[in-house]
This record gives structure tokens, sequence and C-alpha cells, in this order.
């Protein structure tokens, strides 16, 4: 997502080593989500992408992005998925934890893979 960098969005993968957060206060538990978003030096947005076409999400879906979320001292979360097959439009469904931290899940209709980018892109920069 490199056309991301000229609104000053950075989108990496975290892929272990220095930068990753631990689960445990003695350093083991790696937590290493799919996509980081930073803006400003500051993590604004989880990407945790699942394989589940057609599925819900389930619930150590969401604990794990919670983890995440929790870890990196962000407020915003996104699962994204693949949309049922037959589904023709990319689509997001916006949840609120009890604690006002928000979590999106994303789903993508796969079928147009430049459309699917292209949605996940513009949820980027409405969302960050």
């Amino acid at each position: 997502m490199d056309e991301l960098a000229s609104d000053g969005f950075v989108v990496e993968k975290i892929a272990g080593g220095a930068k990753a957060k631990r689960l445990f206060m003695d350093g083991t538990g790696e937590l290493l989500p799919d996509i980081l978003v930073s803006r400003g030096g500051n993590v604004s947005l989880i990407v945790d992408a699942k394989y589940k076409p057609g599925r819900t999400a389930d619930a150590d879906n969401y604990y794990q992005i919670t983890t995440y979320l929790r870890a990196y001292n962000c407020r915003k979360g996104v699962l994204v998925l693949p949309a049922d097959e037959k589904q023709r439009f990319s689509y997001k469904t916006r949840k609120v934890f009890w604690d006002g931290v928000e979590l999106y899940e994303v789903r993508l209709a796969m079928f147009d893979s430049y459309n699917a980018e292209r949605f996940l892109r513009e949820f980027i920069r409405q969302e960050v």
C-alpha cells in the first residue's frame, strides 16, 4: 500500500524482533499483527486478516485483535475477511467495545482484487 505514503501513512508488517510488542513482562509471547498503520509515529490502526469466506469471525479472532490493540495502545482495529463468493461488493461493519475502542470487520469481494484493494485503501484513509 505504497499509495498511502503520500498521505503520511506508514503501512508495515512487523516480522518480529525489537519492534514487536510482547505479551508478557519477561519478553516472551511476541505479538505480530498482520499490518500496522501509523501516522505521525503513532500506531493508528491494526489490521488482522482472516481467511473465512462468508463466515463470521469467532471469539478467538476478537480476543486476538483486542490483545493487539491493548499492546500497541491503539483505539481502532480491523479484521479483514473475504466476502461470501457471491458478494459483488466489499463492505464494512463497525463494532464498539465497552471502552470505546472501535473494531471494523471489512469484507472484501475477492472476485475483483483491484476494487477490493481500492476499498481497503479508502477505508484506511477515512478511518485513520
